[in-house]
């Protein structure tokens, strides 16, 4: 074998090896993230029906909208007040920034990951940018980073998905804060629609 048939063989034996490995990896993160999508919903059930049994309104039943991939994908929303939780499994794979503040010990943060997307919606915009995630790793552990809350290290087997959907709906009704728009948005029009609410028309003496 010649030089160049060598490096020819060696370069297609790294590509096979590199994209085999990373199919199965797909393979895995598919079945983890359709498992513990469909647990977190059940768990949110769960902790929702807990809530209102307590008297407790303002948090509303989930909602589900199938997701345009289709297969067993399907979006969660959550009313609560008036606005809504919405979380939805995303297609494809992460590689997580491994300079993120989260710091997750150890290398599983480098590896491929799925990803849950949360975004908080308080009128119909597309561009709402997610502020929480949740990463599925390939050793089936998961961990959750947003907003200041982290959440991090359980397996599937030792998560408790009603308390873990009581714990973040605590903190979703306390902790998030609303972006509030400039005062220069605050037109007739916009003050005159019955759907906008006061947080869409800037914070008191912000210009």
């Amino acid at each position: 074998m010649t030089d160049a048939e060598q490096v020819r063989a060696s370069a297609l034996a790294q590509i096979d090896e590199v994209l085999g490995r990373r199919r199965r990896d797909y393979e895995r993160l598919d079945s983890l993230l359709k498992s513990f999508t469909e647990r977190l919903y059940a768990g949110f059930e769960d902790a929702i029906g807990i809530i209102q049994a307590h008297g407790l309104t303002a948090v509303g039943k989930p909602r589900y909208v199938n997701h345009p991939a289709g297969d067993w994908r399907r979006v969660m929303q959550i009313p609560i007040d008036d606005y809504r939780i919405v979380m939805v499994p995303l297609i494809g794979y992460a590689w997580p920034n491994i300079n993120d503040e989260a710091m997750i010990p150890g290398s599983a943060f480098k590896e491929t990951s799925a990803r849950i997307a949360f975004f908080l919606l308080q009128q119909e915009d597309p561009e709402t940018p997610a502020f929480y995630d949740i990463l599925i790793l390939l050793n089936s552990s998961w961990f959750a980073w947003g907003y200041g809350w982290p959440k991090q290290q359980d397996s599937f087997e030792q998560t408790n998905f009603t308390n873990l959907a009581l714990d973040m709906l605590a903190s979703f009704i306390k902790d998030i804060h609303l972006t509030w728009a400039t005062r220069d948005g605050t037109t007739l029009a916009r003050a005159m629609d019955p759907k906008r609410r006061a947080y869409q028309f800037g914070l008191p003496g912000h210009e």
